[in-house]
């Protein structure tokens, strides 16, 4: 930021419409969708091939000293101490490491996360780093566009995606941040010097967590710079059409690492790249139901689903797209729940996200699976399995004042459980109940965020049912009550043709008669149910998986979806019928 930048005469074009901003989201496979083929590494995370180092005080060894390639990552400042002269006014170790070769057309990623030690003038710029592009000359600073890397933790404020360049054409509003030009954007020509980005909350700062930054540059056409998957600045009719590639030290240590790029031989449209995320949506959010599936604008899975003084309440979990280099799976990048309502299951309120794995201290970027969720004595808990920094499942639980959150995690897990899968149940009595995986059962102590007593095994069906592979429990414990009895219901994902199952018993802890399947194989998908009671109607939640929804699409892309259960007269289960399309159940 606050850099020295020179620029050349411009030649402004005609502004790209706005309806680039407007390009219909692809289904499957496109949407938010976000793909690493084609792409290469531009750093090897061994040696300096391919790069040069280049410091203000032109100090070679201490450039090294600046700069160094530690377990694949770029860490800088590793080698200098807290403090090193901070505040001094000398910043002698500014500088940057810089590509050897020129580019033009290209989409560069990379990840950062900020480290403790505080450097320079660290006081006047907080957390600040950058990544230039377009660099003309290797000055220190250059003469490039730079993609700013900053967190102000005075303010609490996000810079990370702010532009600094000069002549470039640009949408913002009255905070002089940027927004699209069909949300009240304002077009803005020949802006120079700071272009702050979205306002948003997509980002970590000081948790020790990584984010991916991503910037997609088409010679002097267009620039659009994104923070973990989000369109977050974009600018037009730039200054230069290619250049080196140079990521700063400044301020404070940081960490980089997947430093890759793929290039293009022409011009890629912006409206290629333009399409929105669940991000970008503005919370509560209203919709209508309008036949299955239920959740139609992004992802919304494994729901856990209660009714709370006559309103139905849901929380669901999100696929999200892979972060190269932190995730394996697309599972394991689930990172956060949202909260949904309805007073009559047709009017509904998406209330956004009500958790995220970033505040979880204990745990690890993503891994926040299939919730559980319950309400006593005035307060609204939220239990989630997530993997802690041993890569081991435990269960956590958050507590919020009321439904729709925010929800604040305790600070620790459960002790006593591990697993994914949490189903809490609170039976007449007030006793509430905790299922999990690998299908077990404990009483919690009144404070709902322990446990009373070590969990044991349920017993659901006959030894010959449970070694059955296809008819056994995989996962997904949940429990309902009906007339005094007691409904302990499973998924078995390696059937083919059912997934749900039940039993019924006389007590929470059984024992339990096996009853069969009771739910045919969704869609795409495999079986995670809920079950309510609702004006006087069950019904059974559950979630998909198809091609053309949900309209912005991470990965698998499962949706909620719910149809009406039935009991027949001796109060076993009548296979619940999916359907699609159709008006609220009757």
């Amino acid at each position: 930021m606050k850099k020295t930048i020179r620029f050349g005469a411009l030649i402004l074009l005609l502004v790209l419409g706005a309806s680039i901003f407007n390009s219909p989201v692809q289904a499957a496979g496109g949407g938010g969708a976000r793909s690493e083929d084609g792409f290469v590494p531009l750093f090897n995370g061994t040696n300096w091939d391919g790069w040069y180092l280049k410091i203000r005080s032109g100090d070679a060894e201490m450039a090294k000293r600046v700069f160094t390639i530690d377990d694949g990552m770029v860490h800088i400042f590793k080698d200098l101490p807290d403090g090193h002269e901070l505040n001094t006014g000398k910043n002698d170790t500014h500088g940057l490491f810089y590509t050897e070769k020129k580019y033009s057309k290209y989409i560069l990623r990379f990840d950062y996360k900020w480290g403790k030690k505080r450097i320079n003038n660290f006081d006047q710029f907080q957390y600040d780093s950058g990544c230039y592009y377009h660099v003309v000359d290797d000055k220190i600073w250059p003469t490039g566009i730079e993609y700013q890397v900053r967190f102000d933790h005075v303010k609490n404020k996000n810079h990370t995606g702010d532009f600094w360049a000069g002549g470039m054409e640009w949408y913002s509003g009255t905070n002089n941040s940027f927004i699209r030009p069909e949300e009240g954007g304002k077009l803005t020509l020949g802006h120079g010097g700071e272009h702050l980005a979205l306002v948003t909350d997509n980002f970590h700062a000081l948790d020790d967590r990584w984010n991916e930054c991503e910037v997609i540059v088409m010679a002097d056409q267009y620039t659009i710079q994104k923070l973990n998957g989000q369109v977050v600045n974009y600018a037009t009719q730039l200054p230069f059409r290619e250049g080196k590639i140079g990521l700063q030290s400044e301020t404070a240590e940081i960490f980089y690492r997947n430093i890759r790029i793929k290039e293009f031989a022409e011009v890629v449209p912006a409206e290629k790249f333009m399409n929105k995320t669940v991000h970008d949506v503005a919370y509560p959010y209203k919709f209508k139901f309008e036949g299955n599936p239920l959740s139609r604008l992004h992802s919304a899975t494994d729901p856990d689903v209660q009714v709370w003084d006559g309103v139905v309440w849901m929380y669901c979990s999100q696929d999200r797209n892979i972060k190269s280099g932190v995730h394996k799976h697309h599972y394991d990048a689930m990172d956060g729940y949202h909260a949904f309502s309805s007073p009559d299951l047709v009017n509904w309120t998406d209330h956004g996200e009500v958790m995220h794995s970033k505040n979880v201290s204990w745990g690890k970027d993503g891994w926040l699976w299939a919730p559980g969720s319950a309400r006593k004595a005035g307060k609204y808990f939220l239990y989630y399995p997530h993997q802690d920094k041993t890569d081991t499942w435990r269960v956590g639980v958050a507590i919020g004042d009321s439904p729709a959150g925010p929800f604040k995690d305790t600070g620790k897990p459960i002790a006593g459980i591990t697993g994914i899968d949490p189903k809490i149940f609170i039976d007449d009595d007030g006793e509430a109940y905790i299922y999990n995986n690998d299908g077990v059962v404990a009483k919690l102590k009144p404070n709902m965020i322990e446990l009373a007593e070590k969990p044991r095994k349920v017993i659901y069906a006959s030894k010959q049912v449970m070694d059955d592979d296809t008819r056994n429990f995989k996962e997904g414990s949940y429990m309902h009550k009906r007339d005094g009895v007691y409904y302990y219901s499973y998924s078995n994902w390696k059937n083919k043709e059912h997934q749900g199952f039940y039993a019924m018993g006389k007590s929470p802890y059984g024992p339990f008669e096996w009853k069969g399947p009771m739910s045919p194989r969704p869609q795409g998908a495999q079986d995670h149910h809920s079950i309510i009671k609702f004006q006087g109607k069950s019904y059974y939640f559950y979630h998909i998986a198809i091609s053309e929804y949900p309209l912005y699409k991470e990965e698998q892309g499962r949706i909620a979806c719910f149809d009406k259960l039935e009991y027949n007269g001796d109060g076993t289960i009548k296979m619940v019928k999916h359907t699609r399309n159709i008006p609220l159940p009757e």
